[in-house]
């Protein structure tokens, strides 16, 4: 299917032909006829895109700052890999379609019905895209009354609506327009709907008179030297009781303005991206109150509302986002609101180049609201491909034995690290690579030579051309989607953890003890240089060890899938099985009581483990979420048998021994996690027919006892292994 993405990168917007969708499980498929481009918002994420490095450090100082500490935290080689990875992404743009609904998923098809006419919202969900996944919670019915075209201003049009709401703005009140763009000329009729008196104002003539012809009761210039007169004339020299800022600028220009036409105690509400200098004086004398409306309603950035489907109830939240989107489109249906007088420009989605030419002002013309119309077919000829072949520049003839890789899953970790390193290995052969995003997909495909790309794991594990899969996908997927592979007959590199249950964890060993196959966990730092000189130091020892492993592990975000019970499994399960297995490696006995401290709520983001090992050896594990930043993320300490040793965060070693001490590496040098090592170890495994490089029940020996980590953690007591 054809899609709209944009390099950050290159700054370019092309049209690309990517993998459709799956259907969402709760969610729908959705064939498009309309998108709307937004003009104010797309406009400034493609300007943003074309702009070079040197620009983007001098107006984000933040982001600066941010790969300055990876660079000094994790080394440079790591932090160029990183950023590079992040600037490679092509970005799907659009957020506001219609069309017919294709297909329906489980958990939402007491809502939607194929057959439908709806109109989505939803920034990467809602793309400029043939065929669109979006969740339930984002979809809504076109009225009979209401044709595609203007349905597909939902989007658009509730972030208006929800402005209003915002303003508390009544019946026959007078309210102030700042910004007479898309969401500024929608504004205007909402609130001559609602029973407003409006002024607009808008820096273009052409924007005023349209605001006249379609509701507004008066409107001027920015420039207009009587403005502040004009609207106190209007408003019967009390002042407006709302203004509502819809501009789309840097300029703190809107913000200054509004306290010289309100009135006292008025409302003051940004619902566009402007600058934020507020002249603190002038809203004080007037007790203006300053909103700012959070896009298309409650719900917004609610991962539980938006992704879950779990909705607010109607007699706490009568307004969120889908139920905006549904007024939205009720007054369109009764010719209160006319999204189609807006309309400037419509292009196929197969000329979407030239739309954004529009945009940008390459093609100098006016421009308001512009559609991307797409073919007419029956839903049985939709483009609903989860396979593309990717035509790549011809690759070296690979050597004799190499074993083909399919890879499922290629988030940031994966593409910044795994890849990198993989495509090194000349003795591996980059077969399929599927990402549930169908731009995601398509750009990990070409960036790294990989023959096809995906959004159904099913394509990678059924291809027979692929012998072993690598699995880089959210944990809850882990052990489900490697059990098939194993069962298919492919070898599996997973990455941890290996599940999140006993039962996951069981059916997956099931499923490599039958197939005959390579299971191999990424395990990768026993595999680490500096931390294979250290174990060397302790290979012929006879005591137990001492040892003391401190996690400066950075707080992720409340909303991070890693921390969700369900889908990540925590960071118990998710990280802390890296330093369990390296203390185990290290020992070369299972271990057989955990005690773990949480700290706080009990989350497993700050957590004290004591492992006590079948050998008498003792491991404590310290991992906090509190720490400064600059401070290394990974510090290992090892006593015994008349010997120590210090690990800084893979980047040194210090060994000592009969009174003398050698060291290795330093706070400058590069930080080697490991990640290369496993993955030749792997490839080398299958080529040569030999035995996991990570034995898999060992593996397993590890997640079971993070489980048991958990269980202490929540009970406050010691758990046999």
């Amino acid at each position: 299917m054809k899609q709209v993405l944009q390099y950050r990168r290159s700054g370019a917007t092309r049209v690309v032909d990517v993998p459709a969708p799956l259907t969402p499980h709760g969610g729908l498929l959705v064939q498009n006829h309309f998108s709307l481009i937004s003009p104010g918002t797309e406009r400034m994420l493609v300007e943003a895109s074309g702009a070079n490095l040197v620009s983007t450090a001098l107006h984000r100082k933040d982001l600066v700052k941010q790969v300055v500490d990876k660079a000094a935290r994790d080394g440079i080689p790591a932090t160029v890999e990183s950023v590079r990875s992040r600037l490679d992404v092509a970005i799907p743009l659009g957020y506001s379609c219609a069309g017919f609904v294709l297909d329906v998923g489980p958990a939402a098809r007491q809502m939607f019905a194929r057959g439908e006419r709806v109109a989505c919202a939803g920034a990467g969900q809602a793309n400029h895209a043939e065929v669109v996944a979006v969740p339930r919670n984002l979809t809504v019915r076109v009225p009979e009354a209401v044709s595609l075209q203007d349905a597909a201003f939902v989007t658009v049009g509730a972030i208006a609506l929800q402005g209003i709401r915002t303003s508390e703005a009544h019946l026959g009140e007078a309210c102030v327009v700042i910004g007479l763009g898309l969401v500024g000329q929608l504004t205007v009729q909402l609130l001559r709907a609602a029973g407003c008196r409006v002024f607009g104002i808008d820096v273009t003539p052409d924007r005023v008179e349209l605001a006249r012809s379609i509701g507004a009761d008066a409107a001027c210039l920015r420039s207009d030297p009587d403005l502040v007169e004009q609207v106190r004339a209007f408003t019967l020299g009390r002042g407006a009781d709302a203004i509502l800022i819809a501009a789309a600028a840097n300029s703190s220009d809107p913000v200054i303005l509004a306290p010289s036409l309100a009135r006292d105690r008025a409302i003051v509400v940004a619902v566009g991206m402007i600058g934020m200098d507020v002249p603190r004086n002038a809203y004080y004398e007037k007790e203006l109150q300053l909103r700012l409306s959070r896009s298309y309603g409650p719900g917004r950035y609610d991962s539980t509302y938006e992704e879950q489907g779990v909705d607010y109830p109607v007699g706490y939240v009568r307004w969120t986002e889908q139920r905006n989107m549904e007024g939205f489109l009720d007054l369109v249906a009764s010719g209160a609101v006319q999204p189609s007088r807006l309309v400037t420009h419509r292009f196929p989605i197969a000329e979407a180049e030239r739309a954004y030419q529009v945009v940008t002002g390459q093609t100098p013309e006016p421009y308001l609201g512009i559609l991307l119309e797409y073919p007419r077919v029956a839903p049985a000829d939709a483009p609903t491909a989860a396979r593309i072949e990717i035509l790549v520049p011809r690759a070296p003839q690979p050597l004799a034995g190499a074993p083909r890789i399919g890879v499922i899953g290629a988030g940031n970790f994966a593409r910044s690290v795994l890849l990198p390193a993989l495509k090194k290995i000349d003795a591996a052969q980059l077969r399929g690579v599927v990402t549930a995003s169908a731009a995601s997909a398509h750009q990990t495909a070409a960036r790294f030579g990989f023959a096809y790309a995906a959004t159904d794991w099913r394509q990678v594990v059924d291809d027979p051309q692929i012998d072993a899969v690598m699995i880089a996908t959210r944990h809850d997927l882990h052990a489900s989607i490697a059990a098939a592979a194993l069962r298919a007959g492919k070898s599996v590199f997973l990455e941890k953890p290996m599940a999140l249950n006993n039962e996951d964890l069981d059916d997956l060993l099931e499923a490599w003890r039958s197939s005959g196959r390579i299971l191999q966990i990424g395990f990768n730092r026993r595999f680490a240089p500096t931390y294979q000189k250290l174990k060397s130091l302790f290979a012929a020892r006879r005591a137990p060890l001492v040892m003391s492993y401190r996690v400066n592990a950075g707080a992720v975000p409340d909303s991070s899938w890693v921390i969700d019970p369900v889908e990540g499994g925590g960071r118990m399960i998710g990280e802390v099985c890296h330093m369990v297995d390296t203390l185990l490696d290290l020992v070369g006995a299972p271990v057989r009581t955990v005690h773990a401290q949480a700290i706080g709520a009990g989350s497993g983001d700050d957590v004290v483990l004591i492992l006590g090992f079948d050998d008498g050896s003792v491991g404590t594990i310290v991992y906090a979420s509190g720490g400064d930043r600059s401070l290394p993320k990974e510090y290992l300490e090892v006593m015994g048998g008349g010997r120590a040793a210090v690990l800084d965060d893979f980047l040194s070693v210090r060994l000592y021994a009969a009174g003398s001490k050698r060291a290795s590496g330093g706070r400058l040098g590069r930080q080697d996690k490991g990640h290369a090592a496993e993955l030749a170890a792997f490839v080398d495994a299958l080529r040569h027919g030999r035995p996991s490089p990570v034995d898999p029940e060992l593996a397993a020996h590890v997640t079971r006892v993070t489980f048991a980590a958990v269980e202490s953690a929540r009970d406050g007591l010691p758990i046999q292994v």
